[in-house]
């Protein structure tokens, strides 16, 4: 033990080497410069310091003794990953988490890297395998989070929702999903309930199926009571299945205004057949290009002699909401790049100036949807945006819509 608990009771003369009692001034002999002697000196002449003195002496003991229960030892510590310790439980539940929530495969348990990270970060954790993470963790990550979610929809007093269906390419696959929304303590709130695989035929029998088996996992036999209104696309199965189901269901609007877009813009142009040659002709040069390396990288190599920013053409798809906005403004930006390549390019679509002056035109008349669809698509937007955005859209557009006919067109065109 140090002296600083004796320095309280005798001042230490280095230069002389002497050490005298700060009570009674008495000089104490220090052999070696041991503490027996201011012991004894303590003990006989100051038994209440003395007693003090040993109190302190006794503390950080104490207090050392106190700390060690919770101080964990090395075999605890690491027996807390091994399965079944603390550690272990929480760090594979957080790996399950981590798979559900960044869409990764079950496989990556199993790949040498990311096995070697976990092997630097905690030798002593075993990961589970990709069975055993499919088979137990999921489904019990999955059971938790369903129960919350129930117990978040059992206090809402009225819940709307929103449901769509998705293929993929190769029609292989087929999902329906259904997001319920509510207002709770004043704030809007949303959970995805379920993405539904679909089996069978895609009608209204199978679908309507699936959504009220959806809603009886989630709300009960309270479903029907509990639900304000559906929001679908405007097709006639999802027409048909909400009915099957007994709910209340609107169009959806931001997908009407995807149709007014194709469909409006085809009727306002006194040519249509023009316009719909136009769209198809900027299409296949996309698709043409994406498809051949050499012609992509002759198509970078001209976006650096323009100084333009190297952005890709990207391709219209109309069940997309504003792919042809972004598709037209995307090949106007290269429209200087677009010129160049097609000099010597027989076997790919020709564009004129008027082509390129029709392009920023339709630009010009679909801004507002573009916006208008990006505001529709937030969260909290709620139904009484729409008749606000319908006579908003109406004034700008029939502003553009005179601007949309070819030179020497007679046609009136109104969009809305």
């Amino acid at each position: 033990m140090g002296l600083s608990v004796y320095d309280d009771y005798f001042a230490t003369d280095v230069a002389k080497g002497t050490t005298k009692c700060r009570t009674c001034k008495q000089e104490v002999s220090r052999k070696n410069g041991g503490t027996t002697s201011l012991i004894k000196h303590m003990k006989r002449h100051h038994e209440g310091l003395y007693e003090q003195l040993q109190e302190r002496k006794t503390e950080p003991n104490n207090k050392k003794r106190k700390l060690d229960p919770q101080t964990p030892s090395i075999s605890s510590a690491f027996g807390a990953w091994q399965p079944g310790g603390t550690r272990y439980e929480s760090a594979s539940r957080a790996l399950a988490l981590m798979l559900a929530v960044d869409s990764q495969p079950f496989a990556m348990v199993d790949r040498p890297g990311f096995q070697n990270f976990c092997k630097v970060l905690a030798p002593s954790f075993k990961i589970r395998s990709r069975t055993s993470m499919m088979r137990m963790d999921i489904p019990t990550l999955y059971a938790d989070y369903k129960k919350r979610v129930q117990g978040r929809v059992e206090k809402a007093s009225y819940i709307s929702f929103t449901t769509d269906s998705w293929s993929s390419e190769d029609n292989r696959h087929s999902l329906l999903s259904l997001t319920g929304h509510w207002v709770h303590g004043g704030r809007q709130e949303f959970r995805v309930l379920g993405v539904i695989p679909i089996r069978g035929r895609h009608n209204s029998e199978n679908l309507s199926s699936l959504l009220l088996s959806c809603l009886a996992d989630f709300i009960g036999k309270d479903d029907k009571n509990k639900c304000h209104l559906v929001v679908r696309d405007a097709a006639s199965t999802m027409k048909k299945t909400t009915r099957m189901c007994g709910l209340a269901s609107i169009d959806c609007f931001a997908h009407k205004l995807q149709l007014a877009v194709y469909g409006g813009l085809g009727s306002v142009i006194d040519d249509e057949d023009q316009f719909t040659t136009l769209i198809e002709n900027t299409k296949k040069f996309v698709r043409k290009l994406r498809k051949s390396p050499v012609d992509r990288d002759h198509f970078k190599d001209l976006q650096s002699l323009e100084k333009l920013s190297p952005r890709w053409l990207v391709k219209g798809i109309e069940v997309r909401w504003s792919s042809l906005h972004d598709m037209l403004e995307r090949f106007v930006e290269n429209r200087s790049v677009v010129k160049a390549f097609l000099i010597d390019r027989s076997d790919y679509p020709k564009f004129n100036s008027g082509d390129f002056s029709m392009m920023m035109k339709i630009l010009h008349a679909l801004k507002p949807i573009k916006e208008a669809t990006t505001m529709l698509q937030g969260r909290s937007v709620t139904i009484s945006a729409v008749i606000p955005t319908i006579f908003v859209l109406r004034r700008a557009l029939n502003d553009a819509a005179s601007e949309l006919c070819y030179p020497g067109s007679k046609a009136t065109p109104i969009l809305l």
